[in-house]
């Protein structure tokens, strides 16, 4: 499917580079969170990492007054969202994504469009970014959430303005719905701390042999330099359970086109 996606987006640029109704046109917004589900394993808080803030740059073609196809980059800045909060444990994650679109386009009237397609992220992380203390015991800790490549879709309604011959200012409504499975989550860093001052990681390897089991799993898991994400964790090993981190937003594009004629 990535491959699919790519070839289309070749043929596109090389059609739109010998056409002239070709445009560029280059937006930025806000969104926010579309489809909220749970944000971390067994937990109860719920969200989207696709709230946040975004700017794309499309390209597109019309094949006749009514009917184009368009190509999109963008990427995500996301908000804080909040993961696990309470017993001395509170974490955050938020997005960070290079996406790509390649949709249809409808114009309804001179001034008013709709367009739906494909989406997808060509890259970025979810980072998850956190603090855990347990009496003397503090924990700074940042992990980098690594995912599959995925496919979702996306949908807009828009109206736009002509303002000279070659520009456009346009708004619209954006809706973006999809998931990135995680596959693991990698250690960025830590920094531990013991009634105020900061301890090395030898130091921290003797405090946690003197606190309960429980709690060695938990810091353990924390500061693991990668944990995998299974559907069915095996005991003892840096596993956790499988969850598909929600990007789903709905959002509102501001922006400008510009219509190229040779």
């Amino acid at each position: 499917m990535k491959k699919s996606i790519l070839v289309l987006a070749m043929i596109l640029a090389t059609v739109s580079v010998n056409a002239q109704d070709f445009y560029a046109a280059f937006s930025v917004g806000a969104s926010e969170p579309a489809s909220q589900k749970t944000l971390t394993t067994g937990g109860e808080l719920k969200g989207s990492y696709g709230d946040g803030y975004q700017a794309h740059l499309r390209m597109g073609y019309l094949i006749n007054k009514t009917f184009g196809l368009d190509l999109g980059v963008g990427y995500l800045y996301g908000n804080d969202q909040q993961i696990v909060e309470g017993n001395g444990l509170d974490v955050v994650g938020r997005g960070r994504a290079f996406g790509i679109s390649l949709a249809g386009v409808i114009n309804l009237s001179e001034n008013v469009y709709v367009r739906a397609g494909a989406l997808s992220k060509l890259g970025g992380r979810t980072d998850i970014v956190g603090t855990l203390e347990q009496g003397p015991l503090k924990i700074d800790f940042e992990r980098d959430n690594k995912g599959s490549f995925p496919i979702g879709f996306n949908a807009a309604f828009g109206v736009k303005f002509k303002i000279s011959e070659k520009w456009n200012v346009f708004a619209e409504m954006e809706y973006q719905g999809i998931d990135v499975a995680a596959d693991k989550s990698v250690l960025d860093s830590y920094t531990a701390y013991l009634g105020g001052n900061e301890i090395s990681a030898q130091q921290l390897s003797g405090v946690l042999a003197t606190l309960p089991l429980e709690s060695q799993i938990l810091i353990g898991g924390l500061i693991a330099d990668e944990v995998t994400y299974v559907d069915n964790p095996t005991f003892g090993k840096p596993e956790t359970k499988s969850i598909d981190a929600p990007y789903s937003s709905f959002g509102l594009n501001i922006g400008v086109i510009y219509s190229f004629d040779w």
